[in-house]
């Protein structure tokens, strides 16, 4: 298995979109936003300059995506922090280790050494839950929401 890892363009929006969908279907997300509305909202995390929109390519093949902000420590601000605010590999492509690969590959080349890994996983999402745990990730906490 080859990965690479390359900048996501505003030529790549639409494949963007639709991997987001796939996503907020698969973690049973209360996202409402259309494709299209997915689409913008990736053209302003290309266009930002801060937000890091990466494809995921496996043998050249598109097979994810990862969406992610560099920043620092809350509490040790001469520490890098990264959190991941996307990670996607397409359900056919799951299941092989390639979403593993991918993630250690994005660390070795993509994040700053030394930095804090943060991300969120829905509660509607325990298979996304196992797998981060699986990487060495841990709870840290809960939010809570409640609906009016």
């Amino acid at each position: 298995m080859s990965i690479t890892i390359d900048y996501a363009s505003l030529a790549d929006l639409d494949a963007l979109a639709e991997m987001n969908h796939q996503m907020i279907l698969d973690e049973h997300n209360r996202n409402p936003m259309t494709r299209a509305e997915l689409a913008e909202r990736m053209r302003g995390w290309i266009e930002s300059g801060t937000w890091h929109v990466m494809l995921i390519r496996e043998d050249g093949q598109t097979a994810g995506y990862c969406v992610f902000v560099e920043r620092r420590d809350e509490y040790f601000p001469e520490r890098p922090e990264v959190y991941v605010r996307h990670f996607f590999i397409a359900p056919d492509r799951r299941r092989r280790g390639l979403g593993r690969a991918a993630f250690q590959e994005l660390a070795r080349t993509c994040f700053p050494a030394g930095a804090r890994l943060v991300l969120d996983v829905l509660a509607t999402n325990p298979v996304g839950l196992a797998f981060w745990q699986s990487l060495g990730f841990a709870p840290y906490c809960a939010t809570l929401d409640r609906a009016r």
